[in-house]
């Protein structure tokens, strides 16, 4: 008898579980109709604003402190085909050109690098976003 009401017990506390995990129609809506793709004009842009938006110029008020006050080099960690290291190091070069008093540059080994631009397949984003910053992050 004790292990039927245990088994009982553990089956309604796992659809009560799968029940609690089931989404809000409403955001599953939203998730839905989200963007997913973007153009390579859209990345740059997007890239720029959040990586070097006070020193552009172009992340609101300039009177802020500059995220880098030492040289930059980054290193792509490549984990998808095609491999676009080469369009990264186009961008890093185009931010070198644009952005005064900002050394930057690519880096070879990833151990010299102080920014790591991982590119990885969209169904590997949050598995590696929680190796990187743990899962309550």
């Amino acid at each position: 008898m004790r292990l039927a009401a245990r088994t009982l017990f553990l089956f309604i506390a796992l659809l009560g579980s799968f029940a609690q995990a089931a989404e809000n129609p409403e955001i599953a809506k939203r998730r839905a109709a989200e963007r997913k793709t973007f153009t390579d004009a859209e990345i740059f842009k997007g890239f720029f604003a959040t990586a070097f938006g006070a020193e552009m110029r172009i992340a609101g008020r300039v009177d802020r402190i500059r995220k880098y006050d030492l040289p930059v080099r980054v290193y792509v960690e490549n984990r998808v085909q095609p491999d676009r290291t080469a369009q990264i190091a186009e961008i890093v070069t185009d931010i070198k050109a644009r952005v005064e008093h900002l050394d930057i540059a690519m880096a070879a080994d990833r151990r010299q690098a102080n920014v790591v631009v991982r590119l990885l397949s969209e169904r590997n984003f949050y598995p590696t976003l929680r190796t990187a910053f743990g899962r309550d992050r």
